[in-house]
C-alpha cells in the first residue's frame, strides 16, 4: 500500500504508511449507531505507521463486549 496523506479539514492532517494491521466490518450495535448503518469499516494501522498533525479530541463509549471504544474526531469539523 503506498504511503496515504489526507487533510481532514485546515487544522489536520494524518499520514499513513505501510499496510493495516487489519481491516474488516463491525456490526456491535455502538457502531450501527455511530454510522446510522448496519456496519462500520474497520482498518487498523501500527502507531508507528500513523502520523497526526494537528489537535484531536476523544468521545468514549462502551462497545457491545463491554470494552471501551475510542471515537477520535476534529474538534473544529467534526471529522473522524
Amino acid at each position: 500500500m503506498p504511503d496515504m496523506t489526507e487533510d481532514v479539514c485546515v487544522d489536520g492532517r494524518y499520514t499513513l504508511t505501510g499496510k493495516p494491521a487489519l481491516s474488516g466490518l463491525c456490526h456491535c450495535r455502538n457502531c450501527q449507531g455511530y454510522t446510522d448503518t448496519a456496519f462500520e469499516t474497520v482498518i487498523a494501522f501500527p502507531n508507528a505507521s500513523v502520523s497526526i498533525q494537528g489537535e484531536l479530541k476523544t468521545f468514549q463509549d462502551t462497545g457491545d463486549s463491554g470494552k471501551p471504544v475510542h471515537r477520535r474526531f476534529c474538534p473544529n469539523c467534526g471529522s473522524g
